[in-house]
């Protein structure tokens, strides 16, 4: 009846983009009329939201992207600990940790934490957890970024009392692969994702660490550029792919190049440069995110987006999976004189050259399909021959495989691939998302491992 008088009938979750579901008839009637027309409503209250979980198969195996309905909050074992640790995750897609008993309990999907309403979300949601739970923290784990919403949570009396410590981003990543296989051994962890905050302040996001759930060292990174406009570029794709042709290319050449695939004016591109120039307005950035917006930018797949990852979700879809061969990379070595610090820097991994070529195949025609599945060849490539330098260099035959860029499933099978010829142990997500919503696993690993080095903080909570 309802179908004959209405249909079609498109329905969806009660909710707005990036906002939790609403589940009180008061939140639904805020809906109606502006996103909705009608909602289908029930006599019982709902207790606890839950958005759908979302995952694929890939080589007959899950790659979950949304850890929610169905699969929360079945506990995920640890390899260590027996203290209570709250992990706080990330701001965007947060999801937050509790430990028991060498278990951790994933909340379900909350979102992104800049909505007030997801971060009300995210507080109740610990409170619910701790409750339901019956533990008291020993420790509140949170991000190293000092402007996260959540970062900002644990520094608040509304936190549990417990000490806190902060942890790096990409370790973050890496040890939640680490946890997911029982893992506690030094590894080569491989994050590559949208971004993070490093522990020298700029934005990394194409990090090759060497890695335990006591510490990492950064070994070699994705070459940094500058942001112009910093989150404006996020948004606007074209700006990367203008930052990456400034440095790459002779500026006449840039310029043209910004003119007819990028459709920016010549006073466009000198207020982008203006931006470049004054590094407050221009953070760099070492992402792979960034990298795959940059090269959709320049095939022509949107130069703005509407959603995250847009311009990188194109790129996967253009890409001809069975394309062959791959652009030129550069691995640079620190300086001889950087050698000598108490730190060593790290290499520094240029895609300069795949963007030079890539250009040039362009001009002369080359079927676009070809060339993202070119570069496609290039990145996997180039993390496959860094791993083996380093591999050379540390003696580490086994790698973890996180971050947000790795739900892209032709990169993901690429570089497994590249490695398991290479000799090396490969491990990636099946249990948790590799994205920003499996962060808490990592947090409460290093958390429960930090613990452990300080026994009179665990006993002290019981």
């Amino acid at each position: 009846m309802l179908l004959a008088q209405l249909s079609p009938l498109v329905m969806t979750s009660g909710k707005r983009a990036e906002e939790p579901i609403a589940y009180t008839s008061a939140q639904l009637e805020d809906l109606l009329g502006e996103s909705a027309d009608g909602a289908l409503d029930h006599n019982r209250p709902i207790l606890r939201r839950c958005d759908d979980s979302v995952l694929k198969i890939v080589r007959e195996q899950p790659l979950i992207l949304r850890r929610s309905r169905g699969l929360v909050p079945d506990p995920i074992s640890l390899p260590l600990g027996e203290a209570t640790v709250l992990a706080c995750g990330a701001d965007l897609k947060n999801v937050i940790g509790v430990t028991r008993a060498r278990e951790l309990f994933l909340s379900q999907h909350i979102g992104d934490l800049e909505d007030w309403r997801a971060f009300d979300f995210f507080r109740a949601t610990i409170t619910d957890f701790l409750a339901l739970l019956r533990v008291r923290p020993a420790l509140v784990v949170h991000d190293l970024h000092p402007a996260y919403h959540s970062t900002r949570y644990a520094q608040t009396p509304e936190a549990p009392p417990a000490p806190r410590l902060a942890v790096q981003h990409h370790h973050a990543h890496i040890a939640a692969c680490m946890a997911e296989h029982q893992l506690t051994q030094p590894l080569i962890g491989v994050a590559l994702d949208g971004t993070g905050y490093g522990a020298d302040g700029t934005l990394w996001g194409g990090e090759f660490l060497s890695a335990d759930l006591d510490g990492y060292r950064r070994l070699a990174h994705f070459k940094a550029y500058p942001l112009p406009g910093g989150a404006a570029a996020i948004q606007q794709p074209a700006r990367m792919a203008f930052s990456m042709l400034q440095a790459e290319l002779p500026p006449q050449e840039a310029d043209q190049i910004a003119a007819s695939q990028l459709d920016y004016s010549a006073e466009e591109c000198a207020a982008l440069r203006a931006l470049m120039q004054a590094r407050g307005h221009a953070p760099l950035s070492s992402s792979a995110g960034r990298l795959f917006d940059a090269v959709a930018a320049l095939l022509g797949l949107g130069t703005e987006i509407s959603y995250e990852a847009r311009g990188a979700i194109r790129l996967q879809s253009l890409a001809d999976p069975n394309a062959n061969g791959h652009y030129p990379f550069r691995l640079i070595a620190p300086a001889a004189a950087a050698e000598t610090a108490a730190l060593p820097r790290p290499s520094v991994l240029s895609f300069g050259p795949m963007l030079q070529a890539l250009i040039a195949e362009q001009r002369a025609g080359v079927d676009p399909a070809r060339l993202a599945g070119k570069f496609h060849n290039t990145v996997a490539r180039a993390v496959v021959q860094v791993c083996i330098q380093i591999q050379a260099a540390q003696g580490l035959k086994a790698v973890a495989l996180s971050g947000g860029v790795f739900q892209n499933e032709l990169l993901l099978d690429k570089v497994r691939q590249g490695l398991l010829q290479e000799g090396f142990q490969v491990y990636s997500h099946r249990v948790v998302p590799p994205n920003d919503g499996g962060i808490a696993l990592g947090q409460a690993a290093l958390g429960l491992q930090w613990m452990a080095r300080r026994p009179q903080l665990a006993n002290s909570n019981h």
